[in-house]
């Protein structure tokens, strides 16, 4: 018996870590899902976290499966941590780091970046990450893990890529009071706690953009303007607005809108327009019974018999020609004994 126990001991005292670091927890695998994760995704940030104590670290799991461009795996926070590290490490989802206190310096890419009190601390998926802390230097920092097509878009308009993971954020308290209130809704199982911590992420984005270095930055992206006109057009045709609205909504020449639209589409904003109208229009002819001049009204076209010669001129057809050609079209479908008349 007292072998045994002196045996266990001495191995104890080589590997001091064992002591220290947190055990994985089935109950802390934040990145279960129906959607076959990777193994890495089953780790808990504890387990790759080195750590003096884990008495001052929690984390939520965010179990909330809904097909959303933006959402979150877990969130944690820990509080005054000493001789902290953490890594090397890859993750194949978005790890953000908010430091509330303490300094330190990263290695990632081959490159060393030193980590302040008020920077947010981006790992993208797959990049090898390696930081630590001043030796006695207190370590208080939250985090979220997140995954979705806009976190991509998000870093790529706040300028945070691989190359420059550190973000120094002015608004400090903002943001930390944003992050608070995700990892409190995190933790709740109501429908309405799940969207509201959606929307935090958001809001949380949202805030980051704010800060100078983002508000100063100029879109180097020309199809970024034809996108968003795209998507103007289609959720605002309704209202009648011209291709002259759209380059105004984007704050940019009418002539340059123009002409970058057509580079990138092959056609012009007015005929694209017309286009979405037009056809906007042959739909509701065939599916609902509103008069002509009501579909041009819901089309954005407010003068019946403009719309009614446009409409001839893009179809062939005026409105009532066309109903009445897709009801006998649509009789001839549905009705079996047409198709043996002629038998």
């Amino acid at each position: 018996m007292n072998k045994s126990t002196n045996c266990n001991k001495k191995k104890t005292e080589k590997n001091p870590s064992a002591q220290t670091s947190p055990a994985y927890s089935p109950q802390k695998a934040h990145r279960i899902s129906t959607v076959q994760p990777p193994v890495d995704r089953r780790q808990s940030v504890e387990d790759i976290l080195q750590l003096n104590t884990s008495r001052h670290l929690t984390e939520q799991a965010f179990n909330f499966l809904v097909n959303a461009g933006l959402n979150m795996y877990y969130c944690g926070k820990q509080t005054a941590v000493y001789n902290h590290r953490y890594g090397p490490a890859i993750r194949d989802h978005y790890l953000l780091v908010f430091i509330n206190e303490g300094h330190g310096r990263l290695e990632t890419n081959d490159k060393f970046f030193e980590l302040n009190a008020n920077n947010l601390l981006v790992m993208f998926p797959n990049n090898k990450v390696f930081y630590k802390v001043d030796r006695d230097t207190p370590w208080t920092i939250q985090w979220l893990g997140l995954y979705g097509k806009l976190v991509d878009e998000y870093m790529d308009m706040l300028g945070i890529n691989p190359g420059s993971p550190v973000f120094p954020v002015a608004n400090a308290d903002e943001i930390r009071n944003i992050m608070e209130l995700i990892y409190r809704k995190s933790s709740e199982e109501d429908v309405a706690s799940k969207i509201d911590c959606i929307s935090l992420l958001h809001r949380f984005f949202a805030c980051l953009a704010e800060n100078e270095q983002v508000r100063s930055r100029k879109s180097p992206f020309r199809t970024g303007y034809v996108e968003q006109s795209v998507n103007y057009m289609k959720y605002n045709y309704e209202h009648g607005i011209s291709s002259a609205d759209v380059a105004d909504n984007l704050k940019i020449d009418r002539s340059y809108f123009a002409k970058i639209f057509r580079q990138e589409t092959g056609t012009t904003p007015t005929r694209w327009l017309v286009n979405l109208r037009v056809n906007k229009a042959r739909r509701l002819l065939e599916s609902t019974g509103l008069t002509v001049g009501e579909v041009a009204y819901s089309v954005g076209i407010f003068d019946q018999f403009y719309f009614s010669r446009l409409f001839k001129a893009e179809t062939g057809m005026s409105p009532l020609e066309y109903r009445k050609s897709e009801e006998s079209d649509h009789a001839d479908t549905i009705n079996p004994s047409k198709s043996y008349e002629n038998n």
